[in-house]
C-alpha cells in the first residue's frame, strides 16, 4: 500500500466542513493503519504519516488513498 510518489494531497479549504461521521471513519481507518504499521508493516510508515496529517478535515481524495 505504499503511496504513489506523484500523489499530491492538499489541505481542505477553510470553509470546508466534512460530516462528523466522515471524520470519525477517517480517523478510525488511519488509527487501524497506525496499529498495523507498528505491529507488522513498517513499510507503510510514510504513507500513514502522510494521510494522518489530514485527520481533522478529510476530503474524498484523502479517503480514497486510505481505502
Amino acid at each position: 500500500m505504499p503511496i504513489d510518489i506523484h500523489t499530491k494531497l492538499q489541505k481542505a479549504e477553510a470553509e470546508y466542513k466534512p460530516k462528523t461521521a466522515d471524520i470519525k471513519w477517517y480517523q478510525s481507518a488511519v488509527g487501524s493503519l497506525i496499529y498495523t504499521m507498528l505491529g507488522t508493516r513498517p513499510d507503510i510508515a510514510y504513507t500513514v504519516s502522510v494521510v494522518s496529517q489530514f485527520a481533522a478535515k478529510p476530503m474524498q481524495a484523502h479517503k480514497t488513498i486510505v481505502t
